[in-house]
């Protein structure tokens, strides 16, 4: 991959692989720099002070604020479904978001999920924990909503200089709680060109959704937000897994310039 189609992660996780697994700040700037994006980067610095704090694979060593940080390789991806058709969850919730982490990752964006669904919710057997990317904190993402953002069931991220910005947002809702799942995404700064789904199992949620789109404050929003019922999400998934394990099998490569 040529030096200007690594993204950021990319350039901090091998700078640190080479520095043996962990380094101190310090250390991976000096590694870093003279790297080509640096000169199309006056504050890559920060950039990369950023990066170490952003994503999951980069964890602070002890003891607090050492300025050192290793590099945790993710674990495997779940196997896909055993065959393309709906499969009974013991928590609908959890299989939901697994999906659209998973769904995330297939079309190359950066995936998040709250913090306690992370260690609590599973998918495939795994926490959803191995599926996420991007770390609890989204201070990066809005300095004043940050944390009612961080409570949104699973979010796909981009990234570009200046840090990760939404693309997708999804809450996952199985009660008739669709005000509040409306409220949270609207939390996302309007700055950001941004898709915003409720996903649900129930023709009242459904109702409730187009209820409340029309009336304030989502109105003005309303050609941001989507509904889609868990059915069409599996219907995707299924589809979507079935696409790259025939990928596999043909032996077609994606892009070099795919993010």
């Amino acid at each position: 991959m040529m030096a200007d189609e690594l993204t950021w992660k990319d350039i901090v996780r091998d700078a640190i692989i080479e520095l043996g697994g962990s380094a101190h700040l310090r250390q991976i700037n000096e590694k870093i720099a003279g790297h080509p994006r640096t000169k199309t980067n006056p504050t890559w610095k920060d950039t990369i002070r950023r990066v170490v704090r952003q994503y999951s694979i980069f964890e602070p060593v002890p003891p607090h604020r050492s300025g050192i940080y290793r590099y945790v390789a993710p674990p495997p991806i779940p196997e896909p479904l055993p065959e393309p058709k709906p499969v009974e969850a013991a928590d609908p919730h959890g299989e939901i978001q697994g999906m659209m982490l998973r769904l995330g990752h297939l079309y190359g964006y950066e995936v998040f999920a709250p913090s306690n669904d992370r260690t609590t919710r599973q998918f495939q057997g795994v926490p959803l924990s191995s599926l996420t990317t991007v770390s609890t904190d989204l201070r990066e993402v809005s300095t004043r909503n940050h944390r009612e953002i961080a409570r949104i069931d699973v979010v796909w991220f981009g990234e570009d200089d200046d840090g990760i910005f939404p693309c997708y947002a999804y809450e996952v809702e199985h009660t008739t709680k669709v005000r509040d799942s409306l409220s949270r995404l609207l939390k996302i700064p309007a700055r950001y060109p941004c898709r915003m789904y409720v996903l649900s199992g129930g023709d009242e949620q459904h109702r409730l959704f187009e209820q409340l789109i029309v009336r304030e404050p989502f109105r003005p929003h309303g050609t941001k937000f989507a509904f889609r019922t868990f059915e069409q999400v599996r219907q995707f998934y299924n589809a979507a897994i079935c696409h790259e394990d025939a990928r596999v099998e043909f032996g077609v490569e994606y892009s070099p310039r795919r993010r």
